[in-house]
């Protein structure tokens, strides 16, 4: 196709020769064949305005001449762009049509627009433009996989990504879509060292109304960014947001990325009528590896498996109803800019993580969940380095804290809690707890034929096997605590019956080839406790009674502490090992007949069963230590009483009352156990 007169619109009558000091808007008629190629070359094509010289380059003849008809000879050397002929690389001299090795034409390159009279600097040149945050994971493959034709700007992580983009359109004009691609939240999008949120577009109001000055009318605005228009308040904000601008917003209410993480590129929330397509060619939205998560803030959601990257920014409350899990390609980081970043998970089911937890200015870590399970090979760290080397890399400011609560803490082989840092370091070392409770207090029971029947067991561990601790103060603890109370019926009934089983158990086990070094001291803990109740009362009236109560306690209560395998034990300051269990059981049956004629029997049997162990094994290595204290101590208060008692009998009755204080207790009738412990 020629730049010929047939062929171009916006000219008038004896317009020829083109005066290209003049602002002729130009364009092409209608050509599919044109359109096509355009589309090949990455060249806007809207409805007039061309732009020329990309259009000459490709579609002029070899023969030039007929630019002689068109353009003044004096002005020919306005254009600048490279060309080259349909079927070779060699570029070619509009003015003599001969192919030559200069991919220029002849003259002085000038940044002058001979089509517009202004100058190629002042030009906003792209329709569309995309701003990346450079905290994006692998943000090198989405800038390659912009569409062609779209300006790429990358964020400053350093600085305030808010102003930058205000700093770029100020310097742009005619801008119909303008695609923003960061880590995001209900609400929030981080964009370098801003928080871009609900709470907080007020303070930027005024920046954001200023970005109406580059964009068209009816300009779109596209958010990448996971989960930005999620629920009541990222809803919110897309609306408040489109207010402000002036835009058609676009953003998504779910995981923006990688489908093999559960992402996808659909921008579900919108406002008015959304032109722009997806910015992002075909290739990289199949190939991109993560999805666009971040949290700020105090947040609560549902249950939840990630397998990506979560970015946490500024100290963040997580609430999770239901279970949460870190998949074994997922991690969670922080934002890299500003402040350290430190989060709180609280999760009212279990956690299991599969990947990385640590880098990017994450510091303080603190867990909640009813179980934490670490699997196999994973690093958990508060360090502060430069790289992905947490175990050996030098630290740059100190480490933050690792604290895990949970019924029971499990770390599989390989993992590692690193909170340390070198040796001879101005830097602080973390603290490391690991903490393993469960308590509960139960009171009565279920009614089994009339006999009040309660069963209650609690467990807190901590298992270690064969993976790494590395910290300042490190403290594994267990604690299983219980109270439980079954009472009798005190009514007028004349038989009474109570069983309490109550079983206890707290654990530490640290076995295989784990490691554990503190540069301060190294404490271990497992600590059982049981109060258990169960009490009756018999009463019956009557001229002839008979009453009976039975009181039944089996009780359970153990705490082990135990250092086996091939571990390593090393702290600079003091070693404690040590096991406590601290049993009360009260125990009683009392019966009372009334009546002329009355008998009663009772029975209270406590039965409990302690174990309280702190050891190390042979094979133990503890390399250093200032102290080391190992104690198992057992504390027991046992109360077990049998009584029955007749009220007014006189006949028949005089052994009806015996009162049993003692184990093995003797009666008149001979040698029983109706009382033990």
């Amino acid at each position: 196709m020629e730049f010929i007169a047939e062929n171009l619109t916006g000219l008038t009558p004896n317009q020829f020769p083109l005066d290209l000091g003049n602002n002729t808007d130009l364009g092409l008629k209608p050509n599919p064949d044109l359109e096509s190629a355009m589309n090949l070359m990455g060249v806007l094509t809207p409805e007039l305005d061309v732009p020329i010289n990309p259009i000459i380059a490709e579609f002029t003849q070899e023969d030039s001449s007929f630019l002689d008809t068109v353009f003044k000879q004096d002005q020919l050397q306005g254009f600048a762009s490279p060309i080259k002929s349909n079927n070779s690389s060699l570029g070619i001299d509009l003015l003599t049509g001969n192919e030559t090795t200069d991919n220029f034409l002849v003259g002085e390159p000038s940044s002058y627009d001979a089509l517009t009279g202004t100058s190629i600097a002042e030009q906003s040149v792209a329709r569309e433009i995309v701003f990346i945050d450079s905290t994006v994971e692998d943000y090198q493959s989405l800038m390659a996989g912009v569409a062609p034709g779209a300006e790429v700007i990358l964020l400053d992580a350093t600085r305030d990504g808010v102003t930058q983009i205000s700093e770029v359109l100020a310097q742009r004009q005619s801008i119909s879509g303008v695609h923003i691609v960061s880590h995001g939240g209900p609400g929030s999008l981080q964009l370098g060292t801003a928080e871009l949120s609900l709470d907080n577009l007020g303070n930027y109001a005024n920046t954001l109304q200023g970005w109406a000055d580059a964009l068209t009318a009816g300009a779109d605005i596209l958010f990448y960014g996971c989960d930005l228009a999620a629920g009541a308040v990222g809803t919110a904000f897309v609306q408040q947001l489109s207010h402000l601008t002036g835009a058609d917003i676009a953003a998504s209410h779910d995981l923006t990325g990688s489908a093999a993480l559960g992402g996808d590129w659909n921008l579900e929330e919108t406002t008015g009528t959304i032109e722009s397509a997806v910015v992002f060619q075909n290739g990289v939205m199949l190939s991109y590896g993560s999805v666009l998560a971040s949290f700020t803030g105090n947040q609560t959601i549902n249950s939840a498996t990630f397998n990506e990257d979560v970015v946490i920014s500024g100290d963040v409350v997580l609430n999770v109803t239901g279970d949460f899990t870190i998949g074994d390609i997922g991690k969670i980081v922080g934002d890299g800019t500003g402040p350290l970043d430190n989060l709180t998970l609280k999760v009212d089911g279990a956690v299991t993580i599969g990947g990385l937890i640590g880098g990017g200015g994450l510091l303080d870590l603190a867990i909640e969940a009813t179980t934490i399970n670490i699997l196999e090979d994973v690093t958990i760290s508060s360090r502060q380095v430069l790289g992905n080397d947490f175990l050996n890399s030098n630290s740059i400011a100190n480490s933050g804290d690792l604290t895990f609560n949970a019924s029971t803490i499990t770390l599989g082989s390989g993992a590692q809690l690193l909170a340390q840092v070198e040796t001879g370091s101005g830097f602080q070392a973390g603290n490391i707890n690991l903490n393993a409770r469960e308590e509960k207090n139960t009171t009565g029971g279920d009614n089994l034929l009339g006999e009040i029947f309660n069963s209650t067991t609690v467990e807190a561990g901590v298992e270690i096997n064969s993976a790494t601790l590395l910290g300042h103060n490190i403290t594994i603890d267990s604690q299983a605590d219980l109270t439980t109370l079954a009472e009798g019926q005190s009514d007028d009934v004349a038989i009474d019956g109570v069983r309490v089983e109550a079983n206890a158990q707290a654990q530490v086990a640290i076995t295989g080839n784990s490691r554990i070094e503190s540069s301060g001291n190294l404490t271990i803990t497992a600590d059982s406790k049981v109060d258990a109740k169960a009490l009756t009362e018999a009463k019956a009236s009557g001229d002839t009674a008979l009453d009976a109560a039975i009181s039944l306690a089996e009780i359970e209560n153990s705490a082990i502490a135990q250092i086996s395998g091939n571990t390593t034990l090393s702290t600079t300051g003091d070693l404690q090992l040590s096991a406590q269990t601290d049993t009360k059981v009260e125990t009683t049956a009392n019966g009372t007949a009334g009546g002329e004629n009355a008998a009663g029997a009772t029975v209270a049997v406590a039965s409990i069963e302690t174990i309280t162990e702190a050891y190390i094994d042979d094979n133990v290595a503890i390399t250093q230590a200032a102290n080391i204290g190992v104690a198992a101590t057992a504390l027991e208060d046992f109360d077990t009483k049998a009584t029955s008692t007749a009220g007014g009998a006189s006949e028949n009755s005089t052994e009806t009352q015996q009162r049993l204080q003692e184990n093995n207790a003797a009666t008149s009738d001979g040698e029983i156990s109706v009382a033990a412990a």
